[in-house]
């Protein structure tokens, strides 16, 4: 053999020995750094555990207050507007002539959700109830408010009614 090939021979003996040794060696080397890495990762997240924990125990106790306080307890919505309404009218002399079903419209991958009801009774006593819903309560926002003055013609007397709007998104 020439020196030559014997250079050939000595350079491709060297590369397949670094494949080799890559294959059975250093993969597998930086396959256990990585899982190391992601070890070490997850050890930090669980040491963190208690201390979430108690942070969203808190969260939920805070989030029961706000529910309890705004009137939203664990049914439907339309079940929470409708006993937060029977209170207010049962307190003020008002009655509730209509409460259709919600229009459900989906946009934008939200949900909204629109409640009409319809009172009837005085002026002041409807504002204060608008006041209520608006101020006081958190069942969404009042998209619309129209007053009308009818006349009953049996009775000869006019009488206010006052149909809501009240749009809430999910």
């Amino acid at each position: 053999m020439t020196d030559r090939q014997k250079n050939i021979l000595l350079i491709v003996g060297f590369v397949l020995l670094l494949v080799f040794g890559y294959q059975f060696a250093i993969s597998e080397t930086l396959e256990k750094r990585e899982e190391l890495k992601r070890l070490k990762a997850e050890q930090e997240l669980l040491k963190d555990i208690p201390r979430k924990l108690a942070s969203l125990r808190q969260r939920e106790a805070y989030y029961d207050e706000v529910l309890g306080k705004y009137q939203i307890q664990g049914q439907s919505i339309q079940a929470n507007i409708l006993r937060a309404v029977n209170n207010y009218v049962s307190q003020h002399g008002l009655s509730i002539t209509e409460f259709k079903e919600p229009h459900v419209i989906e946009r934008n991958g939200l949900t909204v959700n629109t409640y009409e009801f319809t009172l009837r009774g005085g002026y002041n006593e409807l504002i204060g109830l608008i006041h209520q819903l608006e101020q006081k309560t958190r069942f969404g926002e009042l998209s619309s408010v129209r007053f009308e003055k009818k006349r009953d013609y049996r009775r000869n007397r006019d009488y206010l009614t006052c149909t809501i709007w009240l749009q809430h998104v999910q």
